[in-house]
C-alpha cells in the first residue's frame, strides 16, 4: 500500500497501512526483544523497503 501524500506543501510516501505497521512493530519486538525506538523504526523501514523492491 504505497502512495504519495501531500500535507502542507510537503510530500510523503506511505509505506504501509497502520494495521501492517502495528503487526511489524509487534513482530520485531517479539523477535528481538526490547529495542530503542530509532533502531525499531530503521528495521521496519528496511523491511518495507526490501519488500517493495
Amino acid at each position: 500500500m504505497s502512495g504519495l501524500l501531500k500535507e502542507e506543501q510537503i510530500w510523503f510516501e506511505r509505506l504501509c497501512s497502520l494495521n501492517q505497521l502495528c503487526f511489524l512493530i509487534d513482530h520485531f519486538l517479539s523477535q528481538y526483544g526490547r529495542k530503542t525506538d530509532d533502531i525499531l523504526a530503521i528495521d521496519i523501514i528496511d523491511h518495507l523497503d526490501n519488500q517493495n523492491n
